[in-house]
Order: C-alpha cells, then sequence, then structure tokens
C-alpha cells in the first residue's frame, strides 16, 4: 500500500506542475503540500477499488468519453462562432 500511495503522490505532484504551467519553488510546494494531503485523504479507498472494470463499465466509460469529446467539438464550434 505505501508504494502505492507514492506512485499517486509523485502522479499527482507531475499533474500539478505540468497544469500550472511552471515549476518554480512556490509551485512544486503548493503542489507537494496539495498531494500530500490528497494521498492522505484518500489513502483507505485503495482497498475499495476494483482491480478491473466489467465490459459494461468499459463501454460506459467509452460513451462517456465519445460525449464529451464531442461536447468539446460543440462548444468549440460554438466559441469560433461568436469570434
Amino acid at each position: 500500500m505505501r508504494k502505492r500511495s507514492l506512485v499517486l503522490f509523485a502522479l499527482l505532484l507531475v499533474f500539478w506542475v505540468v497544469i500550472s504551467g511552471g515549476a518554480d519553488r512556490q509551485h512544486i510546494l503548493a503542489g507537494a503540500l496539495l498531494a500530500v494531503i490528497t494521498v492522505w485523504f484518500w489513502h483507505d479507498l485503495g482497498l475499495r477499488l476494483p482491480s478491473m472494470l466489467s465490459a459494461g463499465e468499459l463501454l460506459r466509460l467509452g460513451r462517456c468519453l465519445v460525449l464529451l469529446a464531442l461536447y468539446v467539438i460543440q462548444s468549440n464550434i460554438t466559441v469560433a462562432k461568436t469570434l
């Protein structure tokens, strides 16, 4: 479980640095703090997560991703029309 928490911490920190657009000390410290809090808050969730998704869940996930892509395209077209 400790390894999983460290991996989650590292992924959250990398994600934070990527979306913050900068890698200065302030962004890294804020990201590390938020990653530690997030990992600590959700540390017991790992025991309840399923290891594999069922076929129905994979189909629902695919449907959601397709809908998300369509909504993004639709919103881009709407914004382009206003420009």
